[in-house]
């Protein structure tokens, strides 16, 4: 009956490093709105898109002025233009 004891002590402390091992596994007791446990690590955030390319200029000039003036103006500015377009949606 002695050695039993020890056996039983062995058994106990056992159990008990498993539940402290298995509840400080990642994700152990956390449950969804739903109650389901996660299937996996939530996706990290997007990165934010770019509102503006470094170097890179939006001119916009008011309909109907003469052609003479925008490049007048580009000159004066140092800029050269690289693509034109009649619209920009959300300028």
């Amino acid at each position: 009956m002695v050695a039993e004891v020890p056996r039983r002590w062995i058994r106990i402390a056992g159990l008990g490093l498993a539940a402290l091992l298995f509840g400080c596994t990642p994700g152990a007791g956390s449950r969804d709105p739903s109650g389901r446990l996660p299937s996996a690590l939530p996706a990290p955030p997007a990165p934010p898109a770019l509102r503006a390319v470094p170097g890179e200029f939006l001119v916009k000039f008011k309909s109907g002025a003469p052609r003479a003036a925008v490049t007048r103006a580009f000159g004066k500015a140092a800029l050269v233009s690289s693509h034109e377009f009649r619209s920009v949606p959300g300028l």
